[in-house]
């Protein structure tokens, strides 16, 4: 399934990602993309349903410096060359979650981070969503 729609200066682009993953138990994942133009916002949504309980976790992956918000609702993705900063806002559905971070190793090239909302129980369903904006336009 792939839906692309436009309308009052909201695009949206939904794909169905359920036959890219080679499981029996995955029912289903949506991804869908928002690009929000009237608030300068880029939204990521994971939608996922499984046929029996199973761990989920949602990444992003950066080369940027990572400032996690001390109420756990986002992050800020700092890039220091260029003095550009990203806020990252989470809205999460599914069960108590936890922020999970680690290192790409990349020998011999820069190694990116890996940041993870990664529930803390085996889930049927779960929403994700991260909600991307410049750090100067967030209000």
């Amino acid at each position: 399934m792939l839906k692309i729609y436009s309308k009052n200066g909201v695009d949206t682009f939904i794909v169905d990602l359920t036959k890219a993953y080679a499981t029996t138990n995955l029912k289903s994942l949506v991804r869908t993309f928002i690009h929000d133009r009237n608030q300068g916002v880029i939204s990521v949504c994971d939608e996922v349903e499984f046929k029996t309980a199973c761990e989920f976790d949602s990444p992003l992956i950066t080369y940027c410096d990572v400032v996690k918000n001390a109420d756990n609702t986002g992050l800020k993705l700092v890039e220091p060359q260029n003095n550009g900063a990203l806020d990252v806002k989470f809205e999460v559905e599914g069960g108590a979650w936890k922020l999970d971070e680690d290192i790409i190793e990349n020998p011999g090239r820069p190694s990116p981070k890996r940041i993870a909302i990664k529930f803390n129980d085996k889930l049927l369903k779960a929403k994700v969503k991260m909600s991307f904006s410049l750090a100067s336009q967030q209000k």
